[in-house]
Order: structure tokens, then C-alpha cells, then sequence
């Protein structure tokens, strides 16, 4: 249980930033609220309480007035713009059950947690057992404030694990407006996966997101190259083999050694079971693309 608590103040803080950003959205996209009116009021009050580590009852149902107004939802057409954790919503019809969710008593269940943006900030050393086999893994955030320090991680690297979100591909980073995301990853991917550090590690890519990626892309029907970027992608009807096939050949045709095998796997990181498989999956990849470097087969 004490482990669970340690994750409060950053759910808690996803749903108040994420409000806060709306409150920002509404000013640009929509006009702002009205003088003196209770939105205005609202949203005065998620401005105030922007880092804080609590919730109250005013806060609470400032969130829920601007989340339940006509003009969030006009602003929301404009979310690929905006910095709103993916899950935030779902944050905000919890938080209807306060203080019972969200409360000074309250404990984040595993669901909770697993929906919760954590920014990875250094490097974190991780070491568990797959199998019976040690892993070690290295942790690094993928912000660009944090890239500087990876580079004392890569000695003996065995393995090269890129996730990417796929659903991001019609969204603005959050260091740099001017930035898809999905151009930004293809950069960092073809700049590390062609690093002379991992010439004989195993290259594996997480596409990640695959949950949020169909409701957008399949439900919503918005398309792979809205923002005009990506010419190649599949056009007309949405089709999710096809979205997948052109995800998996746009990172591999940034890998400059033909004969360099990439491994794939799409994955939704709170499908819990689902990833457990991917991850023995992985865990075996490693090994056999390591024991065949150690074996001179490669």
C-alpha cells in the first residue's frame, strides 16, 4: 500500500495540470471565459492551485464546472495542441467521487497508477528476473533536457528498448510548439539506433499506446497525415494493418545497416496482461540476439 501512496501527488497532479491547460486552451481557442461568470471563477481557482499536493472540495468542483462547460468541449477539437495527459479525463470523472477518490485517505488502485504520467527525470537503474534470467535495465527520460544524460548508460549495452507513442502523430512536443512528436521520435530514433554503442545490441521498439492510437485513428478517423508531414502514410478508409505496416517501416528504413534486425511489438502499457507476454517475448529476443553476437553469428 505504501507504494501506491507514492504515486497521489502525481495523479493528483495530472488532473490539476491537465485543467490547468485547458483553462489555457479556452483563452486561446475559444475566447476565454466571461467576466464575473462562474467558469471564470473556476478557473481562477485551478490557475491558484497549479503544484499543489492536495485536493479540496472548491477545487474539485472548479475541474468539474470547466470540464462540464459547453466551451471545454469546442476547446478539446483542439487538443493535439494542447499539454493534457491522455487519461485526464478519465481523472476527472474519478474525481467526482471525492473525497472517497482523491482524498487525504485515499489510495490510488493499480488501475490508477498505471494510467498516471510520470516524467522520467535522470536515469533509473532497475534490475528484476525474467525466467529466471537478471535483467538490468537503464531508464532515461526522453524529454530533451534529459538526452545529455544517457550517454554514461550506453557502455556494454546489450539491448536498445525505443517506445514511442503511436497515438502522438497529430501532436506538438511539450519543449517545443513548433515540433510533431512522431517527426521528433523518428529524429531520436535514426540518431541512437545508428550509434556505433549499439552496433551489436538487439534493437527492439515498444509502439505504444495501440489502445488510444485505434480511437483515434480508427473511431475518430483522424487521419495519419492530418498535420501534412507525413505524405507516405496510408490514406482512405482507416486501416489498422496497414497504420501498423507503415509505423514499423518508417522506423526501420532510419536503421542504416540493412542487415541490423529490428524487433517489434505493439503494446498498450495498462493492458497488464497483454504486455506481461511482450515482455518474455522481449526477454527471449535478447537472449538469442545475444548469445548469436557471443556465438560470432552476427
Amino acid at each position: 500500500m505504501d507504494d501506491r501512496v507514492k504515486y497521489r501527488p502525481f495523479i493528483l497532479s495530472n488532473l490539476v495540470e491537465g485543467a490547468g491547460e485547458l483553462g489555457k486552451g479556452l483563452e486561446t481557442f475559444c475566447g476565454g471565459a466571461d467576466d464575473g461568470s462562474d467558469l471564470q471563477i473556476a478557473l481562477k481557482i485551478i490557475a491558484e492551485s497549479r503544484g499543489c499536493k492536495e485536493l479540496t472540495q472548491e477545487l474539485v468542483d472548479a475541474i468539474l464546472l470547466l470540464r462540464d462547460s459547453d466551451i471545454s468541449d469546442n476547446a478539446l477539437e483542439n487538443r493535439n495542441k494542447m499539454q493534457i495527459q491522455d487519461s485526464w479525463e478519465e481523472f476527472v470523472e474519478c474525481s467526482r467521487k471525492f473525497p472517497e477518490w482523491g482524498g487525504k485517505t485515499w489510495v490510488p488502485s493499480t488501475d490508477d497508477i498505471l494510467k498516471c504520467r510520470v516524467r522520467t527525470t535522470g536515469v533509473i537503474d532497475e534490475q528484476f528476473i525474467i525466467s529466471d534470467t537478471p535483467f538490468q535495465m537503464f531508464d532515461v527520460g526522453g524529454q530533451r533536457n534529459e538526452r545529455r544524460k544517457w550517454m554514461h548508460c550506453f557502455d556494454d549495452v546489450t539491448s536498445l528498448i525505443f517506445v514511442t507513442a503511436i497515438n502522438e502523430y497529430d501532436q506538438i512536443l511539450f519543449e517545443d510548439s513548433t515540433q510533431n512528436r512522431l517527426v521528433e521520435s523518428f529524429v531520436l530514433f535514426e540518431e541512437y539506433a545508428n550509434k556505433d554503442y549499439f552496433e551489436k545490441a538487439a534493437l527492439i521498439v515498444f509502439f505504444n499506446k495501440t489502445d488510444l492510437f485505434e480511437e483515434k485513428y480508427l473511431h475518430n478517423k483522424v487521419p495519419l497525415n492530418i498535420t501534412g508531414l507525413f505524405p507516405g502514410a496510408p490514406t482512405g478508409e482507416p486501416d489498422l494493418k496497414m497504420a501498423h505496416k507503415w509505423f514499423v517501416d518508417s522506423y526501420k528504413k532510419r536503421i542504416k545497416d540493412p542487415s541490423k534486425t529490428m524487433f517489434d511489438h505493439f503494446t498498450c502499457a495498462t493492458d497488464t496482461k497483454s504486455l506481461d507476454v511482450v515482455i518474455k517475448a522481449t526477454s527471449h529476443a535478447i537472449l538469442m540476439d545475444n548469445l548469436a553476437v557471443l556465438s560470432g553469428h552476427v
